[in-house]
């Protein structure tokens, strides 16, 4: 969960270094669209807060195998009016550290 909390927080203040910390090289991921994203489409090229700016964690459940966690929960967002997106999130412990290596995000309707 704090890998969560971490990604948010760098995403939210453009912190480039941690979003490459923290996103596997080899990550791949679906947008609200379905279009499959990589590394370079999630981690922008300039600082400044993304667009999870302001969002906070919301109800999440994280199953640990291994080296391996899936976390499913909620983010809201910090838009007016604010939104809740659905989140999956696959994690692995490598040896550099937990890194996210894949991502489904929905939106609630």
């Amino acid at each position: 969960m704090q890998l969560e909390r971490d990604w948010l927080a760098a995403d939210a203040k453009g912190d480039l270094t941690s979003l490459r910390r923290i996103i596997a090289d080899d990550f791949i991921g679906s947008s609200f669209d379905g279009t499959v994203l990589s590394k370079q489409d999630i981690v922008p090229e300039r600082t400044g807060p993304g667009g999870f700016a302001g969002a906070t964690v919301g109800d999440t459940n994280v199953r640990v195998f291994g080296d391996t966690a899936v976390l499913m929960g909620v983010i809201n967002t910090a838009g007016t009016p604010p939104k809740q997106i659905h989140v999956t999130l696959v994690v692995q412990r490598r040896p550099q550290g937990w890194k996210i290596i894949a991502a489904q995000l929905t939106r609630i309707p």
